[in-house]
């Protein structure tokens, strides 16, 4: 067979199914021939031969010197000839023989195809699904792609899972997963944690500039519904990820805040004043902000009016609490003249921060 330069094609495959194989088992003659041929290029097939003890590394070490290819990263991939639909990645150390036995001709109904990358359909709550390219069998790298795919991971912790055919979903830990994902073509989800909470100064967005106000990674309904919330007597139980200082004049905003929040992250433990607090509301205040990793502050011109809500947002900066400003100021408010006023000191205590802004 004659060798020649080929290049190789980037493979662009949508979410790939597992196909059935024949329940049949057919005998072959060794050594036979294999058609290969580089990723949706039928113009560039050639025959490889191999025998009862060819692996998939051996058609690969063929297939470079056939094509005059790098070996690094190569994946051979097989499919019923004609169905690209059914294609899948085989392993290295799969060996051919086992391959071949599942087709009745197998030099005209499966055919072979190489390539560098493997493409596999991802999910992140709230964002549309894309595919993701994986270079390597690595988790390392699966993260890498992830996080240049959705925005809303950027620059945060976050879990992957992957769903099993059974339905089952298991977390993403080591290297041979990677391998399992991408030779059954298993869906990839990937989700928020709030380890990042933790930390008192959450990273900016590489493209943020310094008057940018970036929407917080979630959409505010405009339904009201009920959610898990935990009322001011149940503080010292557990506790919080978040403590929400609000107005009660924005009470709905709140709830719509709220729900969001819940349905981005369920895991998400949140404490608000449902009941108005009336008496011992100073020890309320204080255990709430302690008991909660981080504060969402609420900004609205009651809030900016209020004493208490002075006091709380004063006690989450003393404790070093990580403060993530909302502004639900209505549309008529200078926002300008109350930052400048006598009662925009909060402004001062969240100066440099990203926030998000919701219009009345």
């Amino acid at each position: 067979m004659q060798s020649h330069m080929t290049q190789i094609h980037q493979p662009h495959v949508t979410q790939i199914s597992k196909p059935t194989l024949s329940n049949s088992t057919y005998q072959h003659e060794y050594p036979l021939c294999i058609t290969v041929q580089p990723y949706l290029k039928d113009d560039s097939q050639q025959e490889i031969e191999v025998d009862k003890k060819s692996k998939v590394q051996d058609v690969i070490q063929k297939i470079c010197k056939e094509f005059l290819v790098r070996e690094d990263n190569l994946k051979l991939f097989r499919y019923p000839t004609g169905q690209i639909e059914k294609r899948l990645v085989l392993s290295e150390s799969a060996n051919l023989h086992n391959v071949l036995s599942k087709v009745k001709v197998p030099s005209a109904d499966i055919t072979f195809d190489f390539a560098r990358n493997i493409r596999i359909l991802a999910y992140c709550n709230l964002e549309t699904p894309c595919e993701i390219c994986i270079t390597k069998f690595e988790v390392e790298n699966v993260r890498e792609e992830i996080e240049s795919k959705f925005d809303s991971l950027r620059g945060y912790k976050f879990e992957i899972t992957y769903e099993k055919a059974s339905g089952v979903a298991v977390s993403l830990k080591d290297n041979e997963q990677v391998e399992e994902i991408c030779l059954y073509a298993f869906k990839i989800h990937a989700k928020r944690t709030f380890d990042l909470l933790n930390s008192p100064n959450p990273p900016l967005s590489a493209t943020a500039s310094p008057n940018a106000q970036p929407m917080l990674p979630f959409n505010v309904t405009s339904s009201v519904q009920s959610f898990p919330v935990a009322p001011c007597q149940l503080i010292s139980e557990k506790n919080f990820d978040i403590m929400i200082s609000y107005s009660w004049h924005t009470m709905k905003q709140v709830d719509n805040l709220c729900l969001a929040l819940n349905k981005a992250f369920p895991e998400l433990t949140i404490w608000r004043d449902l009941k108005e607090m009336k008496s011992n509301i100073y020890d309320g205040m204080h255990e709430a902000i302690t008991k909660s990793s981080a504060v969402i502050v609420c900004f609205s011109k009651p809030y900016l009016e209020s004493p208490n809500c002075l006091l709380e947002i004063q006690f989450a900066q003393d404790l070093k609490k990580p403060i993530i400003p909302v502004y639900f100021f209505e549309e008529l408010d200078d926002v300008k003249a109350l930052r400048e006023s006598n009662i925009g000191k909060p402004f001062l205590i969240t100066a440099g921060l990203l926030y998000a802004g919701f219009n009345e």
